[in-house]
This record gives C-alpha cells, structure tokens and sequence, in this order.
C-alpha cells in the first residue's frame, strides 16, 4: 500500500471511530492532524483542540490566550464540584489547588473573560431610557480626586 492508500484508510477509520466530534465545525483539521502523528488515543483530543480554539479565537472582540481560555471552564468547574463537596462557596485558594495554577491566575482568569459592553447599548431603568455613552465618564469629566 501507498502511503496516500493507509493515510486515507487510518482517516476513514479514525472518523468511523469519533464521527460526532468531527463533524462539527474544524474537527476535521483534529482528525487529519492526528493521523499525521498516528497516535489513535489522541486523536479525539486533537479534534477537540481543533473545534475549541476557532470558536474562542472569533466568538469574542479581544482574544485570549489559547490557555486562558482553556483554564476559565476549568476553574468554573472546580467552582461548582467545590461548592458542592464544601457546602459553601469556595475561595480562590481552593480554586486554584483544584486546578494546580497559581492562585493570581484563578482570579484573573474569570476577569479576563466578561462580556464586554457596546457604549451604543441602551440601558433601561425604572425612570428612563439612556445609552451607556451618556453613562460612561469622558477625558472632560471630573473625578473623586478633583472634588
């Protein structure tokens, strides 16, 4: 056989495997580059990798580090498996021994990830409708440490 000839018969057999996976956005990418390492047991991890990073790179306005954005769920998920095991919300130092980072990284990482908000936004409240540009202080507006 060809090399072309088992590269294609491994693909076939790597996507009969995790066909789900792959078929999802760049999980082909995952597949193909798994099969150039030949190492089946990772290939579901490659595919993976392969989905996850488009998505965080084009879903925000800033981007992330490729790790940042890999540890957030990460951190959120030992929040809650935490709260449940302590009965009680757990404190950053908790957090990070469950994730193995440093404690400034877990609090950072959360602040890293918010949503951010268009100036263009409109607000609403109980006496009226404004913009968050009207809300928002300029360069002009004076400060606590003008008063």
């Amino acid at each position: 056989m060809t090399y072309k000839t088992c590269f294609f018969v491994k693909v076939t057999a790597f996507a009969l495997l995790i066909k789900c996976s792959i078929r999802k956005y760049e999980g082909n990418l995952g597949l193909l580059h798994g099969a150039k390492n030949k190492l089946s047991t990772h290939v579901y991890w490659w595919i993976r990798q392969a989905i996850t990073r488009p998505i965080a790179k084009k879903s925000k306005i800033t981007r992330l580090r490729g790790s940042v954005s890999e540890l957030v769920p990460r951190i959120c998920e030992a929040n809650v498996v935490l709260s449940k095991r302590l009965r009680k919300l757990p404190t950053c130092q908790e957090i990070a021994e469950a994730v193995k980072r440093d404690i400034l990284t877990v609090g950072l990482a959360p602040e890293r990830n918010r949503e951010l908000i268009s100036l263009d936004q409109l607000t609403e409240s109980i006496i009226c409708k404004t913009y968050q540009r009207e809300i928002v202080a300029g360069p002009d507006e004076t400060t606590p440490k003008q008063w």
